[in-house]
């Protein structure tokens, strides 16, 4: 029981609406991944192409990351008051993709350090907007998928959203490379657009079993402090809360600065940087095959544990990479050992 809610170990569908809404979110994840990643890796590179320093393109990381963490709580609140979880996913999700536009559009528009800022600010903004909606997505994901094959559900989803993205990246790399800058990226971006609002579609499409009522006692408003003895009491997800916090403190050091380390200090082609991407990709794609599986054998712990002993290491193997060439190597084998973790840590969460 989590402040009024009884979470069910099963999905509250019915057979064929579950095997339904499965299915379509198989297919929004594909048109979601792949426009996300014709648009999410070139974000850098193109503040640096603007003139950004590396300090601005910190700031481009670490400003959407930090606000909208921030905001998962207030979310969390604004999506158990209103109820409505996939009509807030549909809303928030179709208006992050609409500042695609204005983003596309800053370099016809300023120059200077205020491009450089505008930018900044509307891609905080497409990920503030963005961020409103994951724990209604979160939540719905759950509803709809029987806890026992979740392991093996979402390995086969993150092949088939793995294999929509490595197309995406291969061919937004193609654009910037036959385009350069800026037409390159802003055809990129929105032929992302395109296939960003084909994914809220679907999604609004997915059979959604209604958020129960909550109890009257529950109803009241409960201060921070009462909240966290709530929560505390629950030995398992309060650890988990504060190792995943260590953890993306630790990933946020390196992880937004290695497409700058691959343009700046190894003098890496930008569009060669979609077949590095391209290479995470397909060995995600390796990995939520097998890691799906050995996660409904052994345990999401033990898999998300072995994964993340792998993605630690990453940071050092891009430190010793000789060339700009040898990234997509570094690239597959981050993106296998992040396909385990990932994949475990959801689904643990879960």
């Amino acid at each position: 029981m989590v402040d009024g809610y009884r979470m069910s170990d099963q999905t509250t569908l019915d057979h064929a609406s579950m095997e339904r809404a499965m299915h379509t979110s198989v297919i929004d994840g594909m048109f979601s991944n792949a426009s996300e990643t014709m648009i999410g890796p070139f974000l850098a590179l193109f503040a640096l192409a603007l003139g950004a320093t590396k300090g601005q393109v910190g700031l481009l990381a670490a400003l959407p990351a930090l606000l909208s963490n921030a905001l998962q709580i207030p979310a969390a609140r604004l999506t158990e008051r209103w109820g409505k979880r996939q009509k807030l996913v549909v809303i928030t999700s179709g208006i992050s993709r609409l500042t695609i536009i204005p983003i596309a559009l800053v370099p016809l528009m300023l120059e200077g350090d205020a491009a450089i800022y505008v930018f900044i600010a509307l891609v905080t903004l497409r990920g503030l907007t963005n961020s409103i909606g994951v724990p209604g997505w979160t939540s719905i994901m759950a509803d709809i998928t029987p806890r026992h094959a979740r392991g093996s559900y979402f390995g086969y989803r993150n092949v088939m959203c793995n294999l929509a993205a490595l197309v995406g990246t291969l061919v937004a790399g193609w654009f910037i490379r036959l385009y350069d800058f800026p037409w390159g990226y802003q055809v990129s971006f929105f032929v992302a657009l395109g296939m960003g609002l084909v994914s809220t579609y679907f999604f609004s499409t997915i059979p959604v079993p209604s958020l129960p009522e909550r109890p009257k006692v529950a109803q009241k408003s409960i201060g921070l402090k009462a909240r966290w003895q709530a929560i505390s009491q629950h030995t398992a997800f309060r650890n988990y809360c504060f190792t995943s916090s260590l953890w993306n403190f630790a990933v946020t050091f390196s992880g937004p600065l290695y497409s700058v380390f691959y343009r700046e200090n190894l003098g890496g082609d930008p569009g060669f940087w979609g077949v590095v991407t391209a290479a995470g990709l397909v060995a995600g794609i390796f990995g939520h095959r097998y890691c799906g599986r050995l996660a409904d054998r052994y345990g999401q712990k033990n898999v998300m544990l072995a994964g993340g002993i792998g993605a630690a290491s990453v940071p050092f193997m891009w430190w010793i990479l000789p060339r700009w060439e040898l990234a997509v190597v570094a690239e597959f084998i981050s993106g296998f050992c992040w396909s385990g973790y990932n994949l475990a840590a959801f689904n643990l969460i879960l």
